[in-house]
């Protein structure tokens, strides 16, 4: 096992050199320094990209309610997605109610559109154990559902799009809460995640630990694969 570690640990400073630390960038990186250093390596890095505050009037006026409620009160209704304790997307064990067989199945959050103020009063409101409501619609939905907003920040990243190649192919927006949280995954995209308040907390794991990942099948209407960290 001690072997075992060793080479595993060659990896990782192979793959994240010596120091495994996300790296923190004081401005954005050049296309160049952003393709090279980062995504063809896949690591991560965090940017404190200050720019970005004074260029994007959400960073001012997202934090308020109020200004949200106001710009989306003509907007059609919003998805919200409702689970009892913010897990949404997960796995769940279920309990037979005539044979007592304990089993899993990978279930989705009941999803409702609403208007966007109910929407927030939910998610402001929310409780474990009760309800908790997340703002999570994928599939492009800051430029479907809340593209009013569209003006309130840029419609790409420059250095982002160059060093890509391509526009974003898809622009979401997310709002919720501590109770809210993602189940462990694997994207097939890049991804830049932006704060514009609040804070989210990521758990990263590397390629190099991708032995540590268990792929197992439950159900959900259909076979459904799902990695677990092992």
């Amino acid at each position: 096992m001690q072997e075992v570690k060793k080479l595993w640990d060659e990896v990782r400073e192979l793959s994240l050199g010596s120091n495994s630390t996300i790296e923190r960038l004081e401005s954005p990186p050049t296309p160049l320094q952003f393709l090279r250093d980062y995504v063809s390596q896949n690591k991560p890095c965090i940017i404190k990209n200050v720019s970005l505050h004074h260029q994007w009037p959400a960073f001012s006026l997202w934090p308020h309610p109020s200004y949200l409620s106001k710009t989306l009160s003509s907007s059609p209704p919003v998805s919200v997605h409702l689970s009892p304790n913010g897990r949404a997307d997960s796995l769940v064990t279920l309990t037979h109610p005539r044979s007592g067989e304990i089993s899993q199945c990978f279930a989705s959050a009941h999803v409702e559109r609403l208007p966007f103020d109910e929407a927030l009063q939910l998610v402001s409101n929310s409780k474990n154990g009760d309800v908790v409501a997340y703002l999570q619609q994928q599939n492009d939905c800051f430029r479907d559902e809340y593209s009013v907003l569209g003006s309130d920040c840029d419609e790409h990243i420059a250095w982002a799009t160059e060093a890509l190649g391509c526009y974003p192919e898809a622009v979401n927006l997310w709002i919720g809460n501590q109770l809210s949280e993602t189940s462990f995954h694997k994207d097939h995209y890049e991804n830049l995640y932006t704060v514009v308040s609040g804070q989210k907390h990521f758990l990263l794991l590397p390629p190099t630990d991708v032995h540590r990942c268990g792929t197992v099948y439950v159900g959900a209407g259909g076979a459904c694969e799902i990695c677990a960290l092992v």
